[in-house]
């Protein structure tokens, strides 16, 4: 839900992103919880360049040393100790770092076991890794603090990289969420369109869209009024 804070578990592949997204992924779940664990996942005996990150910054570093030549054993190391945590229970979301598809099946798993998972990506993450996440955030876009308006069409193949969707999209998808969820009065739960929504498009982020906040986004992207009493916050597009 939008309000919920989360307790998350941020699994960074140190052989998958560069160190410079680290803030852009600490700032991103500050908005949505707390880090609870930070761990980066590499070969740091080979000049990693999250090693000093991992110093400065409070990320545990997790060593894992290359067995076979071209094969990367980091993966198998992240899975192991995702599924640790998980049985652990000390958290209730996940964060992994990566643009590698083979974490899909593991985002998947952690899904069906009622964890909250985002994907930190770039824009080359195949659709299979980033469709299999409650939200993907596409950090060469955000790194670029959204100076870039352009907008490209949302890629709908399996196979392809998934970009940001066309606004005019995303004001057909909200005003069918809409219609679909309205009271009398032409109402509906703001968080109803914001979890229909993320649905529909896991890569979704108003940052993207040069919008402060998410209602924001809605006000000034989509012309949206809302009205709240007391904790409840319902929206709906202005005639």
């Amino acid at each position: 839900m939008e309000n919920k804070e989360y307790k998350f578990a941020l699994m960074i592949d140190t052989e998958n992103v560069s160190s410079k997204y680290y803030e852009l992924i600490i700032n991103e779940l500050d908005e949505m919880g707390s880090v609870k664990i930070k761990r980066a996942y590499g070969d740091f005996s080979s000049g990693n360049q999250w090693k000093e990150k991992a110093i400065n910054e409070g990320v545990t570093p997790m060593q894992a040393f290359a067995q076979t030549k071209g094969k990367n054993s980091t993966d198998m190391v992240m899975v192991i100790d995702a599924m640790d945590i998980f049985y652990n229970k000390e958290v209730d979301a996940f964060c992994i770092a990566t643009s590698d598809s083979d974490f899909a099946r593991l985002a998947q798993r952690l899904k069906e076991g009622g964890m909250y998972v985002v994907i930190a990506g770039e824009e080359k993450t195949p659709a299979s890794l980033s469709r299999s996440c409650d939200k993907f955030l596409m950090l060469n876009e955000l790194y670029k603090n959204m100076k870039d308006e352009k907008e490209t069409e949302n890629v709908s193949s399996a196979n392809k990289i998934v970009t940001m969707p066309k606004l005019k999209l995303i004001r057909s998808t909200v005003k069918q969420i809409m219609e679909n969820n309205m009271d009398s009065n032409g109402w509906t739960y703001y968080s109803t369109v914001v979890d229909n929504l993320t649905k529909k498009f896991p890569q979704f982020n108003h940052k993207a869209y040069q919008a402060k906040s998410k209602q924001d986004f809605f006000k000034e992207r989509l012309d949206c009024e809302f009205w709240q009493e007391n904790t409840i916050v319902r929206i709906r597009m202005k005639k």
